[in-house]
């Protein structure tokens, strides 16, 4: 079953959007917790952080593909890291007992 054009330009119009956005929110949520006169420092070091994924994910999953010897495993072992993320952030943000 296809999709209809205009439901696909709008989807990608949506996922466009998103992916170009968030960056500014980052920088702005940086730039906001940073101690005074150091908005440039935190903005910059953030997304040094965050592009650094697009640098060494490629690779990274190259690797994990040419170990496991299938990309299902390669992009499933890779999603550990996100996953890892999630917990992290679950974890400190309940409530210290």
């Amino acid at each position: 079953m296809a999709w209809p054009e205009a439901a696909v330009v709008g989807l990608f119009g949506l996922l466009g959007g998103s992916a170009a956005g968030w960056n500014g929110v980052l920088m702005a949520e940086a730039a906001r917790l940073a101690a005074p006169g150091r908005a440039g420092e935190a903005a910059g070091g953030v997304l040094a952080v965050a592009f650094a994924g697009v640098v060494v994910g490629p690779s990274l999953l190259g690797g994990l593909i040419g170990m496991a010897g299938s990309y299902a495993t390669g992009f499933a072992l890779l999603a550990l890291l996100p996953a890892a993320g999630v917990a992290i952030a679950w974890r400190n943000s309940r409530p210290a007992r």
